[in-house]
């Protein structure tokens, strides 16, 4: 693993700036362009965080709003929570897994959540404690900070590598978000508004190639499945 000189060299600061940015000095202050810059050599040298905590634990509570059978037919949502507490344990951050906002305790050090959440419990999620994240979506970005994938990056990427390699016409097979603020409204997968875009951007679209279901779960996926084995018989499929 590289040594702080060998950073500090790289990214043309003092041995002492980096150290005390890299070790979150709560005293320390440094530019936008300074830390960004700083930030971006450690990465690139593969720099990994020591562990400073020397046996300090954080307890921090994890809501995972995602139904049991959801989580069942979704392997997203099994292998997100598996990653979760092996990163957890890396960080010294000792999590409990929640079903709801009402069992988590007030001397929390800080929450995670994952799922869909009405707008009476992200008050109360904003309340809570100061210390809270969203995993995989973002409800309300004035509010929450967030860790998600880049979907238009994803799906603009995987159609570019089909184009590449003669895989036309494309075909998208999706589902819909549910919202608790609106029971029976299904919304839009971004994925979906991202597929069409790309795909019109390079006069390609073909809206016969597009099948939608209510939800991720495996009894819709297979109804979308019968969908275009029948309105597709009586040609190529994608």
């Amino acid at each position: 693993m590289p040594t702080i000189r060998e950073i500090a060299a790289k990214a043309g600061y003092s041995p002492a700036t980096v150290s005390r940015l890299l070790n979150n000095d709560p005293t320390f202050s440094i530019s936008d362009h300074a830390r960004q810059k700083i930030l971006q050599t450690a990465q690139n040298l593969n720099y990994q965080q020591p562990n400073t905590t020397h046996g300090l634990t954080y307890q921090v509570a994890v809501i995972f709003a995602v139904q049991p059978k959801q989580e069942l037919e979704d392997i997203y949502f099994s292998n997100l929570r598996q990653g979760l507490v092996e990163h957890g344990k890396q960080a010294n951050l000792d999590l409990t897994f929640y079903p709801d906002i009402d069992h988590i305790p007030a001397d929390i050090d800080g929450v995670m959540a994952v799922g869909e959440f009405d707008t009476p419990t992200l008050k109360r999620l904003r309340q809570l404690t100061p210390h809270r994240i969203f995993v995989d979506s973002n409800p309300d970005p004035r509010h929450f900070n967030s860790v998600q994938p880049n979907l238009q990056a994803i799906t603009e990427y995987a159609i570019d590598q089909l184009i590449a390699a003669g895989k036309t016409p494309i075909e998208l097979i999706n589902g819909g978000y549910w919202s608790k603020d609106q029971q029976v409204t299904h919304h839009q997968d971004p994925r979906q508004k991202y597929f069409e875009s790309r795909l019109r951007e390079l006069q390609l679209f073909d809206e016969r190639f597009m099948f939608v279901g209510g939800s991720f779960s495996v009894a819709s996926g297979y109804q979308l499945g019968q969908q275009v084995v029948q309105s597709l018989s009586r040609q190529a499929l994608p």
